[in-house]
C-alpha cells in the first residue's frame, strides 16, 4: 500500500514557503527510508521509516537551516489484525544545521492488512510551521 506523504512550512500570518508530496510506500510494499520536505524556510520535518524485527520505526526529525528552538507533537495511529495503537509525543526541541533534533520515535505492526497514520508538526520560538504527513 502506498501513502501520500505531504509538507508544508509558513511562518504565522501567511504562507511562506511550498508545499511538497512524495509517494511513500508504507508496509505492505515498503522499502524503507526517507521522505524529506524541501522548502524556502529555515526548518524541516521528516518523517524517517526503517524495518526493524519488530516492525517498522518510525522516527520523527527536525532540521533547521539557523539554530532553533520550538515544540513538537509527534503522531501515530496504527490499526491491524492484533489490535489498535494511538500514540502521541510531543514536547520542546532545538535544532542547528550541525545538530537535527530527533522528536519522537515508534515501531509499528508491519503485518499484512496494517495501515499506519503517522503526523509531526513543528512550531518555531519565532513563528514558523512545519508539518510532515502519511
Amino acid at each position: 500500500m502506498t501513502q501520500l506523504a505531504q509538507y508544508a512550512c509558513r511562518r504565522s500570518g501567511g504562507p511562506v514557503s511550498l508545499i511538497v508530496g512524495a509517494v511513500l510506500a508504507l508496509l505492505t510494499g515498503f522499502s524503507g527510508g526517507r521522505v524529506q520536505a524541501m522548502t524556502t524556510s529555515s526548518i524541516e520535518c521528516e518523517i524517517r521509516s526503517r524495518h526493524v524485527a519488530a516492525g517498522v520505526e518510525l522516527t520523527g526529525i527536525i532540521r533547521a537551516l539557523r539554530p532553533v528552538r520550538g515544540d513538537y507533537s509527534f503522531s501515530v495511529l496504527s490499526e491491524g489484525s492484533g489490535g489498535a495503537s494511538n500514540v502521541h509525543q510531543n514536547g520542546l526541541f532545538a535544532a542547528s544545521p550541525d545538530e537535527p533534533a530527533v522528536v519522537g520515535a515508534v515501531v509499528v505492526n508491519s503485518g499484512a492488512g496494517s495501515s499506519v497514520s503517522v503526523r509531526l508538526l513543528v512550531h518555531s520560538e519565532d513563528g514558523e510551521l512545519c508539518e510532515a504527513a502519511q
